[in-house]
């Protein structure tokens, strides 16, 4: 089984509930970014105790429409 503190394809549904559970605040904050098409999911995203997880505790997948967003503001 994968470890749940690194949201995969094969655990997202597991990592999900543990998100809710552990942080709930962060897990509607999440839904609300992908609900208006900011992020497409979680996929890489990791759980840890805090000071754990270095720069990359959270690296969310940008959907196209905001990477070009981004990219625009870039000029």
């Amino acid at each position: 089984m994968t470890d749940l503190a690194t949201c995969t394809p094969d655990n997202a549904q597991a990592f999900n509930a543990r998100l809710r559970s552990e942080l709930p605040e962060f897990h509607a904050f999440a839904k609300e970014c992908h609900r208006l098409g900011l992020i497409d999911g979680l996929r890489g995203a990791r759980i840890g105790p805090v000071g754990s997880l270095g720069q990359g505790g959270v690296v969310p997948e940008l959907s196209d429409e905001a990477e070009s967003r981004l990219a625009a503001k870039k000029g």
